[in-house]
């Protein structure tokens, strides 16, 4: 996947435009992790959104597998999530009414394939809730809806893997069940790209891009956690 000037504007209550991102370029390769990182409110989860098409761009493209992801209707940009984007954002988004296994199998039953029993039961052991497959979302806690949410992103094809944030409250043992699906869905070829505050996620990754202000201002290949703190006391956020 790769952005190329990528800006995006807001309107505030008075009917201005600001601009949140500014010139965003930059490439994830297929079988790369790249962590985005910077201050809250810098435009990490807007970038992560135009990638996703599900924020518009005011200026340049994005390419997803080829194509410009910003220049296809809303059903065409659902399309090309559903077929080939393991998508995680903030929340869980499960659906109520659907069961764990349910909610873990929607997307393979969207595009109208059988979900594969052998994947889903292991991406459910993988996060811990094998025994809770049966169970709808409003009996369990809001770690364990996120956790649904990763397995359900763990069974997508390895094509394009965006996440927001997949560490925000789990716990450690969980924390390195993210981190193991992360390297595992790069070594099957998927481009990764992960917003994330949490130097566990951001030292496994094999660059590091940190936006403040929307904007790009370090693009760090082989990160590691002293070189990330000195970028966020560069940035006056450590």
């Amino acid at each position: 996947m790769s952005l190329w000037g990528v800006g995006h504007d807001v309107v505030d209550t008075k009917g201005a435009r600001r601009p949140v991102l500014e010139q965003i370029s930059f490439t994830v390769a297929r079988g790369e992790t790249v962590a985005l990182m910077g201050p809250s409110g810098s435009g990490k989860s807007s970038i992560l959104g135009c990638v996703a098409g599900l924020q518009d761009c005011s200026t340049g493209r994005v390419d997803v597998l080829g194509g410009d992801i910003q220049a296809l209707d809303a059903a065409g940009r659902a399309w090309v999530r559903a077929h080939h984007v393991a998508l995680l954002l903030q929340g869980d988004d499960l659906l109520p009414a659907l069961t764990v296994r349910e909610n873990v199998e929607l997307l393979h039953r969207i595009r109208g394939e059988r979900p594969p029993a052998d994947v889903i039961d292991d991406a459910l052991r993988r996060v811990g809730l094998a025994d809770r497959s049966d169970e709808l979302p409003e009996g369990l806690s809001g770690g364990e809806r996120r956790r649904v949410a990763l397995a359900r992103v763990a069974v997508q094809p390895p094509h394009v893997t965006l996440l927001d944030e997949p560490t925000d409250g789990l716990d450690p043992r969980s924390v390195d069940a993210v981190v193991q699906m992360i390297r595992i869905r790069a070594r099957a070829g998927a481009a990764v790209l992960v917003v994330t505050h949490d130097p566990r996620v951001a030292s496994a990754a094999d660059r590091v891009v940190f936006v403040d202000r929307g904007r790009v201002r370090h693009d760090v290949t082989g990160p590691t956690p002293e070189g990330l703190e000195a970028i966020f006391r560069s940035a006056g956020t450590a």
